[in-house]
Formats: C-alpha cells, sequence, structure tokens
C-alpha cells in the first residue's frame, strides 16, 4: 500500500513567494529569489504516523512531501524563467518529485492558520490527479477548525482529530483490508474521524485517540521524506555567538501535551493536558539510531517541555555529552532551570535558548495569560544561563484581552530588568481552539471583517475597550526597537562585542535594510574602536535614513543623535 502525506507551505504561496516592494525597508527575502526566508523543523508529528504504521503494516510504502522544501528548488527556477509562477504550477512541479509513485491514501498535515486557504484547492488538485485515492487531513489547525473546512469545501474525505498514529494506522489496515465500503463505515463508527455527513448530526463531538506510551512508536525513518537533506539549509541559528559549522541536525520532540493552561493556547485539542514522555533510555537509543543510519550529527529537542522532568532530561544530556554529540534544547520551560541545568545545557553544546517570559508584567503573567510561574524565577533562570555562557532570547506578546495600554507600558519596563539579550515582540493572535480566541468572539473583540485564517503574529485582528489594533501594531514596533536597540541589554552592560554580533546577524540574516541595526552596530564598533566597521554602519544608516521616511521618523521619535 502507498501512502503520502503533504506538508503544506506554512505560510499560503503568494505570500512567500513575489513579495511585495512597496515596503522594501521591511522585506524579508532569499538572496537567490524574489521569495520570503522560511524557517522549518523536520516533520515529526509525519514521521511518527509513517513509523507507527509501518511497525503494523511493514509493506506499506510512505512518502512525505514537503512543500516548504520544495518550494526554495522552486523559486530557483522562477528566478532564471525556468517555470510558471503560479501556486497550482508549484503544486505540479512538487508532485513531480514523486516519480511515479500512485498513492492509495494521502493525509494533508495543516498545523497553522495561513495554511486554511491552500488546504481545500490543494485536496482538489489532489483529486483530480488521483481520483481513487482517500483525502485526509490532520493536524492543529483541522483539529480546532473542521467545521470551517468543510465549509469551505468537499474534497476531503476524513479529518483526523488530535493525533494521528492510531487512527491513521487503522485506517491504513481498513484499506489494505479492501473490503467494499469498509473504509466508510470505519469512518462513520470512530469519532476520532470527521466527516461532513457526522457534522449533520447536533449530537456529534470528535475525541482524539492517543497513544499514552510513546515508546511503542517505533524511531522514524527519514528515508520517507523526499529531499530530507533541504532542512539544513533552512536551519538557521540566527542567535549563536560563533560562526556556525556545517551540521546535519534532526528536530525531535520528546514529550506531548501540557499541564499549562495559557490563554493564548489551542494544543489541547491535539495532545490534550497530560504530560506524555519517551524514557530516557528510548531516547538515547533513537540518538545512536540517527547518528549510525543517517549521519545526523546535531539534535535539536524541540519540546518546551523537555526539562519536565530534570533527572530524566540531565541523564540525556549527560549522554549527549559523554557521546560527542552536539545537542540543542531549542525552547526550555523557565521555571526548570537552575544553576545545574544551565552549566549543563551549556557543555552539551547550548550556546543559545529561548525561553517564553511572554510578557513583563507580572499582573498580565499571572492573570491573563496564566503562565505557571513568575518574572522573579524568569530573572533567576536567565542569569542561571548567562552565568553558564548562553545566550538568552524570550518571546514576548502584546494585545491580550485585558491589557491596557498602562499594563503593555509597565510590562515593556519589567523587560529591561529581566536580562535577556534579544526579545522576539509578536502580537498576541486568537487562535481557533484557544480560551482567547473564545474570549474574543464572547466579547465580540474580532474585528468585523476579520479573517482568522489570515491573521500572523505581527497583524492585530481584536479590538477591546482598552486598546484598538492599529495602536497594538504600533507599539510591537515601538518595542522591538526600544528593547532590542535603544535599550539593548548588551549595549547597557558595554558587552559591546556581544551586541554588535547580534546587531550584524539581524543584518545579515533577517534583513539587510534596518537603519537601526546599522546605527547600533556603528555605536558597537565605535566603542571598540573599529573604524572601518563604523565608518560603513554610519554611512549605510544615514542612507537608509535618508532614503525611507519610515526610518526618519522612528529615529526622529527615539531621538537618535546624528553619527
Amino acid at each position: 500500500m502507498n501512502i503520502l502525506f503533504i506538508v503544506p507551505l506554512n505560510e499560503s504561496y503568494y505570500d512567500v513567494v513575489g513579495i511585495s516592494n512597496e515596503k522594501e525597508w521591511e522585506r524579508k527575502k532569499r538572496a537567490s529569489a524574489n521569495t520570503k526566508k522560511m524557517q522549518m523543523i523536520h516533520p515529526n508529528g509525519l514521521l511518527s504516523i509513517a513509523a507507527y504504521i509501518q511497525r503494523f503494516l511493514p509493506s506499506s510504502t510512505i512518502k512525505i512531501l514537503d512543500f516548504n522544501i520544495i518550494i526554495g528548488m522552486y523559486a530557483d527556477m522562477i528566478n532564471v524563467g525556468k517555470v510558471h509562477h503560479s501556486r497550482e504550477a508549484f503544486w505540479e512541479f512538487s508532485f513531480s518529485e514523486l516519480d511515479g509513485f500512485t498513492p492509495s491514501l494521502i493525509g494533508i498535515s495543516s498545523l497553522f492558520c495561513s495554511t486554511f486557504y491552500d488546504l481545500n484547492p490543494l485536496a482538489e488538485f489532489v483529486k483530480l490527479k488521483y481520483n481513487e485515492c482517500l483525502i485526509t487531513c490532520g493536524g492543529h489547525l483541522p483539529s480546532s477548525c473542521y467545521e470551517e473546512i468543510f465549509e469551505d469545501g468537499n474534497a476531503i474525505d476524513a479529518i483526523c482529530f488530535g493525533e494521528g498514529e492510531i487512527p491513521f494506522m487503522e485506517l491504513s489496515n481498513v484499506l489494505v483490508s479492501g473490503e467494499a465500503g469498509s473504509v466508510y463505515e470505519y469512518l462513520d463508527r470512530n469519532d476520532y474521524w470527521i466527516t461532513a455527513e457526522k457534522l449533520k448530526t447536533d449530537d456529534f463531538k470528535p475525541n482524539g485517540k492517543l497513544i499514552h506510551n510513546l515508546d511503542e512508536i517505533p524511531p522514524y525513518d527519514l528515508n520517507v521524506i523526499i529531499r530530507k537533506d533541504g532542512y539544513a539549509r533552512y536551519m538557521v541559528d540566527l542567535f549563536s555567538l560563533v560562526e556556525q559549522e556545517e551540521t546535519n541536525p534532526l528536530t525531535i520532540f520528546t514529550t506531548r501535551g501540557c499541564h499549562g493552561r495559557c490563554v493564548f493556547c489551542a494544543s489541547q485539542h491535539v495532545h490534550g493536558h497530560k504530560l506524555r514522555s519517551y524514557s530516557a533510555e528510548r531516547i538515547k537509543q533513537d540518538v545512536l539510531f540517527y547518528r549510525e543510519k543517517f549521519g545526523i550529527n546535531q539534535f535539536i529537542f524541540y519540546d518546551d517541555h523537555f526539562l519536565a522532568n530534570k533527572d530524566r532530561a540531565s541523564e540525556i544530556l549527560e549522554f549527549m555529552i559523554s557521546n560527542n554529540i552536539c545537542s540543542r534544547v531549542s525552547n526550555v520551560a523557565f521555571f526548570s532551570v537552575d544553576d545545574k541545568i544551565a552549566k549543563l545545557l551549556r557543555r552539551a553544546g547550548n550556546e543559545n535558548i529561548l525561553i517564553c517570559v511572554e510578557n513583563g508584567n507580572e499582573e498580565t503573567l499571572k492573570n491573563i495569560i496564566r503562565k505557571p510561574a513568575n518574572l522573579a524565577k524568569a530573572k533567576t533562570a536567565i542569569q542561571c544561563l548567562r552565568d553558564a555562557g548562553v545566550t538568552v532570547y524570550s518571546n514576548i506578546l502584546f494585545g491580550l484581552p485585558g491589557e491596557t495600554k498602562e499594563s503593555i507600558d509597565k510590562g515593556i519596563q519589567g523587560l529591561l530588568d529581566l536580562g535577556c539579550d534579544w526579545y522576539l515582540c509578536f502580537v498576541a493572535a486568537p487562535l481557533p481552539g484557544s480560551e482567547m480566541y473564545d474570549i474574543c468572539k464572547k466579547n465580540d473583540y474580532l474585528l468585523k471583517d476579520t479573517d482568522v485564517f489570515k491573521m500572523d503574529f505581527k497583524k492585530c485582528v481584536i479590538r477591546t475597550p482598552d486598546f484598538d489594533p492599529e495602536y497594538i501594531e504600533w507599539k510591537v514596533y515601538e518595542a522591538n526597537l526600544y528593547v532590542n536597540f535603544v535599550n539593548n541589554y548588551n549595549l547597557r552592560m558595554e558587552n559591546y562585542e556581544v551586541a554588535l554580533i547580534l546587531f550584524e546577524r539581524v543584518i545579515n540574516l533577517v534583513i539587510d535594510t534596518h537603519a537601526f541595526a546599522y546605527y547600533y552596530a556603528a555605536v558597537c564598533a565605535r566603542n571598540l574602536g573599529q573604524t572601518d566597521k563604523f565608518s560603513g554602519y554610519s554611512k549605510k544608516y544615514n542612507e537608509l535614513i535618508d532614503e525611507y521616511e519610515f526610518w526618519e521618523n522612528w529615529a526622529a521619535y527615539f531621538k537618535l543623535a546624528p553619527l
């Protein structure tokens, strides 16, 4: 049996290819084509489902087609005029990678709201291409928005609710049996499969089917991914302070579920609130397996709760160190960090770590976000990591229902005391399935013309009695400039070498028209006595100020002294 899993673009095709030139100063594109820079990780969910199916159906042939990898190749061809530029042409180009492989079952993985409008057109495209094939989808978005997906079209035969290992294994077994009508009978009797017919009844409510012992899932066969070597080119470590060596990385999740109930999170529809973990012994076996079979030389632990069990985490990290295997923990829950863990993380290869503080206002953190920690713990964790030689950055959210302009300003000032090297400032998004979304719907906070499937973490789509969306979008950018440039932590501490590296990374890896990055890179260079760099960066800053009113206005707003 042939099974194809598809990972759509993480953003709409037309948002990725052919970026507008209207705001050249804020454009982020790859050097080789007019295409948005993208960063991605291995499709762990699909790899896990594939491994679980093959455990019970070893004769099955499974392929994973990740459009986010293929788009880089396609963009290069657009740039030299070798292909026609359209979404459907891109899909056709992507399917040519299958090289004659004909699936009996297709599963489309949809994680983000931005994939919504590509979902049914893609399913229709696939249905025309493989008219005898069963078309399914699953992931975070369908598990929260299955009604909207079926309203938008009917090319999708069924939606998997929650985690997919057991549902897809069972469905594959039914398809292999070949009994007439058995597939639709199976879909009809299991409430972790959603169909358009089921939604016509008032009493239907989907329920997920979880694997409680994650060690039951076999190691992944990375060869099922078409162009599996393409991930390394996109996995750029923005906050590394040293020259990055070429690696063959793998992102893996060692836990599922979360006991927390943060207001903005919607993952409970897929993974639930109970934390489940692979055993330390199993992770160690997998690491050796991936290194030996696929040449993986860097492992990125991507789960939020890697440190939930410190003994387990310590055992895994000590194993990585003793076997001279580079590892990174991409995101740590700061309330689990102490001196011992911080030093262990650094020894294991972590030069930088993301901690999700989310807000610098204690009241907002506790009463609105409901983070199971406080700013004192965050500050302690940051200091432990800094003492261990780790660069620390954090996500910060603005525009949560219940925030006021005063509480937002208080939160920004609170960030200055935490000691992070960098802050990633975002608009809080009311993700369907989250409590924040329910609050916005109940209180009529969503803008009248809001399309939640087109929102992102830069565009505010809610209006409350305390703020309007224009204010939040402006405040996010003001906060970014204020905490990362004007009041940059390393600049204030006179750590000019570190500050300069980070400003240069903004210029070289994020956006090469960022006037404030050039300005403060010049300030650092001047303090370090680097005359040539000071001259070059100050000249570029002045050119951008002269060319773009946007930067001229912000420079005036912050009263930047002339260079």
